[in-house]
């Protein structure tokens, strides 16, 4: 990097800081997380939820037992969360 991208790194870090972006990051994930769990205890197609901040991963299962991958319906949610606006992979 030249001089220019090392002053916008710096200036992307310094409002980083400034802006409590990461705190507000790890609020809001947190929370998300409570919720995804919360909403695992009713499906059981939810077979796990894991992640820190904001990188979470949420595990659509047929069977809890036998961890069978749920990619037919995964697709079905990615598709309609994408209709609403929210992108996900």
């Amino acid at each position: 990097g030249g001089p220019v991208a090392c002053r916008v790194g710096l200036a992307v870090l310094q409002a980083i800081q400034t802006d409590k972006i990461l705190e507000h990051v790890d609020t809001v994930g947190r929370s998300l997380m409570q919720s995804l769990r919360e909403l695992s205890r009713k499906h059981d197609i939810i077979g796990d939820v894991r992640g820190h901040g904001l990188f979470i991963g949420v595990e659509l299962v047929r069977d809890r037992g036998t961890r069978e991958p749920a990619n037919t319906e995964a697709d079905w949610v990615c598709e309609a969360l994408r209709c609403r606006g929210v992108l996900i992979n």
